[in-house]
């Protein structure tokens, strides 16, 4: 997992946050290939691995799932009832989707002894996604080196040496009622924090603001298709892109690297 050099190179932690993948929804474009977004993900994250570990030592990756990996519940609605249109039937996704990110853990195994598994539950699969986690739990149930936190409370806390991460998908509460709530809800860890990250998604395209050094990043959508709601009111511009953050102990954010989803 380490090259000879690597001994030269400082710790840090990477966050793959996959927001808003929306993996079996169907795109009015036509462009509906299903196994082609799982590839075209798979690859772009194992190219910010190569990339990463030219710098860093990888002693910690953080992975986030859930936040509409899913296109919709067992109904065919989101979580809330809205129909959706969805490439596959509800079983057939669920197994790609849960068996594509088995082979994304596997992959960032090979570069770091500690993962950890997050579950931030969307509004399109909320109840799904928590099954998905769960059943990432079972599979890697017995491996020292992945940790799965399938709590189902909406908003996660990670502390990383100096910086302080939470996670929340951003379909409910707006940034600053987030950056009111995060000194409340990680008050053991706040004191001994010096770097404070807000990550969220839902609205599909990528906006960033400093709140008097609360740093708050509200994710574009991995999502390559675009439902004809979307184009009809004009929200299908945004380019999905991925965005990972490399964090470094005493420094926090390094690097952010982007990977545009074709």
């Amino acid at each position: 997992k380490l090259s000879n050099d690597s001994h030269k190179l400082p710790f840090g932690c990477l966050v793959f946050n996959h927001q808003d993948c929306h993996y079996d929804r169907v795109d009015a474009n036509g462009h509906n290939n299903i196994k082609h977004r799982f590839l075209d993900v798979y690859l772009k994250t194992y190219s910010t691995l190569k990339k990463a570990t030219l710098t860093h030592n990888i002693d910690k990756i953080i992975y986030v799932v859930g936040s509409d990996s899913m296109n919709s519940e067992w109904t065919g609605m989101t979580t809330k009832g809205t129909p959706q249109q969805n490439i596959c039937t509800h079983e057939e996704a669920f197994n790609q989707i849960s068996s594509h990110h088995v082979d994304i853990v596997h992959m960032l195994r090979q570069y770091s002894d500690n993962v950890e598994v997050i579950y931030v539950e969307g509004n399109h699969d909320q109840m799904v996604g928590f099954y998905m986690v769960k059943f990432l739990q079972a599979i890697f149930r017995n491996e020292l080196d992945v940790v799965v936190n399938s709590n189902t409370f909406p908003t996660k806390y990670v502390q990383y040496k100096d910086s302080l991460m939470m996670f929340n998908h951003g379909d409910c509460i707006k940034p600053e009622k987030l950056v009111a709530m995060f000194p409340i809800g990680a008050k053991e860890q706040w004191s001994s924090s010096e770097f404070y990250y807000i990550f969220t998604g839902d609205k599909h395209h990528s906006y960033t603001k400093d709140f008097n050094g609360i740093k708050f990043f509200q994710l574009p959508a991995l999502a390559n298709s675009s439902s004809a709601w979307e184009i009809k009111n004009g929200h299908s511009g945004s380019k999905p892109e991925m965005q990972t953050f490399l964090i470094q102990g005493q420094e926090g954010i390094k690097n952010i690297f982007c990977e545009i989803i074709q």
